[in-house]
């Protein structure tokens, strides 16, 4: 061995030994705190340090922990090709790190949300709530299942949602760590749950404590969202300077910290709140090159609002045209995210824009995806208690089971030398037991079938399918005592065909039936998401129009009225109705009220028909 060979084996070790010593670089604790409350006060500062602590530390747990907190300022800032390639940068190894790796997950999975692919991202927050003990980390999964939540309440899994988001708000108070921005996301994602189920006092009070954590925190992106989730409030309330007071202020902070997502949503806001008030012009105009912006920011949520809103609004002003390439666009992005609820508001206006530009086969086609999307969204509401019945359905079969695999157990251990005979006796069981939980099955099926049809049966009126008397007689009850308990304005009408009778009379009631079939759908498709109607009986309809004021309710009586004087049932002609309708919070009898609004129909007929007229004329 060579003299300088020795001397370079002696340096090599001494340099390892010398790094076995050496200290190991690391983050002051002081400054991940001031870190962690920068990602979400000013991301972009929190950038610029984060990418400097990762230089400046060799402790893996402290890089995932700055990881976390640049993750949380890249989601804030919309920048979601960021956040991925942050996660798969630390993806392999975050198994070794089940806090950070909840966090991090969640925080991913949220900017796949935002990117459109929903039923990805629910896919990785259930892997994360499978694989990590939530016990063992409770703050981190208190993230991961509000981030569930907020998908869930989106696509109209509400009863889910609320589940995740009460389990969430318990492990986070389970794990003593104080997080303003988590309990911020916590009450706005419960706000957002409330809204979409139509509980809008509920909304409202914890879209208040969120603002209230926004500003103690000093979280203006944070603001800026809970001030537009409050306008939105205002809206479904019918008090319309409040919302756009509301999501002006919004606008404001958006464009003072260059947040144009906030500026689009803001301005959805405040453009919703002219529709209402029926300035969709206005409003239209309002969402100018809004949809532009969204898409390049790729938020394909903002995509599918702005596209539907300027397809219902152009449908409004009868640019059925326009309408319609609006209306398209909102398809393909509401299929990208998979929105069941956005796909059958979509596939309503499309069935109508294609109704008005006479294309009756692509109508029936949309006005069947609709229904399609109606009855996913139905069954999603009771699949729960559908999987709740089957489970104990399977235990109960799995008990019968169990006690005669017992029963055979204790036969063959008394008979093991007995003949052929004793032996086809424990086939015959073993086929009971077969046949028993097919039986068991079957009944259970025919039942839930069989009760399923009784109860649409007893509801509705068999030519039409709209609610029956007994049932819009029972929602008229209730929405009376809701609007006295909380001094809010609804609407009824009654609508009645005119010069029915003839119709009858002349084209025979086959042809009758089919005009009040027509007639039925017209109505379905003019109503609100909120609003209800059905079949008294013979020729006459309710309509119930909920926190509605008498005027806003003109408007959309007017709008059935002109439906169906645009019907042109073949071989009979152009068929007319007439409304009579009256405004109420509770305070009158249902029968007194439905008398007067009796007596307006009845001055609606004697002012010549084909007109509405409210009670009190």
């Amino acid at each position: 061995m060579t003299h300088s060979t020795t001397t370079l084996k002696w340096l090599l070790t001494a340099l390892l030994i010398g790094s076995l010593f050496a200290p190991v670089r690391a983050i002051a604790p002081d400054k991940l705190v001031a870190l962690k409350r920068l990602s979400t006060t000013n991301r972009t500062t929190a950038l610029l340090l984060s990418t400097r602590y990762l230089k400046d530390t060799d402790n893996r747990q402290q890089r995932l922990q700055i990881s976390e907190y640049r993750c949380t300022a890249l989601l804030g800032l919309n920048r979601y090709a960021d956040v991925q390639q942050l996660y798969r940068q630390y993806e392999d190894e975050l198994a070794r790190f089940p806090h950070h790796q909840l966090a991090l997950g969640a925080c991913y999975a949220s900017a796949v949300d935002r990117l459109g692919h929903n039923e990805r991202a629910i896919k990785l927050l259930k892997q994360l709530h499978k694989a990590v003990d939530g016990e063992a980390n409770p703050y981190g999964m208190s993230m991961v299942l509000v981030a569930l939540s907020s998908i869930q309440s989106y696509q109209g899994l509400y009863v889910d949602a609320l589940e995740n988001l009460n389990s969430g708000l318990s492990l986070y108070e389970r794990s003593g760590v104080t997080d303003l921005h988590h309990e911020l996301h916590i009450y706005n994602a419960m706000a957002n749950t409330y809204k979409y189920i139509g509980n809008m006092a509920l909304a409202s009070e914890n879209y208040q404590q969120a603002l209230l954590l926004a500003r103690e925190h000093k979280d203006r992106l944070s603001e800026l969202t809970v001030l537009n989730n409050l306008a939105s409030v205002s809206i479904d309330q019918d008090d319309f300077d409040k919302a756009i007071g509301l999501a002006s202020e919004s606008k404001r902070i958006a464009i003072e910290l260059g947040d144009a997502a906030g500026v689009g949503y803001a301005k959805i806001a405040i453009a919703t709140a002219f529709a209402h008030q029926g300035k969709y012009q206005l409003a239209i105009s309002t969402l100018d090159k809004v949809a532009a912006t969204f898409h390049r920011l790729k938020e394909v949520d903002g995509c599918a609002t702005v596209h539907l809103k300027r397809a219902t609004w152009l449908t409004q002003l009868h640019q059925y045209q326009p309408a319609l390439t609006e209306a398209l666009e909102a398809e393909s992005h509401y299929r990208q995210s998979n929105s069941h609820i956005g796909l059958s508001r979509i596939y309503n206006v499309l069935a109508d824009v294609y109704r008005h530009l006479g294309m009756l086969e692509m109508a029936l086609q949309a006005q069947d995806k609709k229904i399609e999307h109606l009855q996913v969204i139905f069954e999603q509401d009771v699949q729960r208690e559908i999987a709740k019945n089957q489970l104990e359905l399977q235990q109960s079969l799995e008990r019968k089971k169990n006690e005669i695999l017992n029963y055979k157990y204790q036969v063959s251990q008394a008979v093991i030398d007995k003949t052929q005979a004793e032996n086809q006796l424990n086939q015959i069981v073993s086929w009971f037991a077969v046949t028993l939980a097919i039986l068991v099955s079957l009944m259970w099926f025919r039942s839930y079938s069989f009760s399923n049809k009784l109860r649409h049966s007893a509801y509705h009126d068999p030519l039409t399918q709209l609610p029956n008397r007994r049932s819009i007689m029972e929602q008229l009850t209730k929405l009376a005592a809701l609007s006295a308990r909380h001094q809010r304005s609804f609407v009824v009408a009654m609508l009645d065909i005119d010069h029915f009778k003839k119709i009858n009379d002349t084209h025979g009631h086959l042809q009758g039936d089919a005009v009040l079939k027509l007639i039925a759908d017209a109505l379905s498709n003019q109503m609100r998401s909120e609003d209800s109607c059905g079949r008294l009986g013979g020729e006459e309809f309710l309509i119930l129009l909920p926190e509605t004021s008498a005027s806003q309710g003109k408007v959309v009586l007017e709008r059935v009225r002109h439906a169906i004087e645009q019907l042109q049932p073949e071989g009979i002609g152009q068929v007319t109705a007439s409304i009579g309708y009256g405004e109420s919070r509770g305070e009158l009898p249902i029968d007194k009220l439905l008398s007067e609004v009796d007596v307006a129909l009845y001055q609606a007929k004697a002012l010549g028909r084909n007109c509405s007229v409210r009670v009190g004329r």
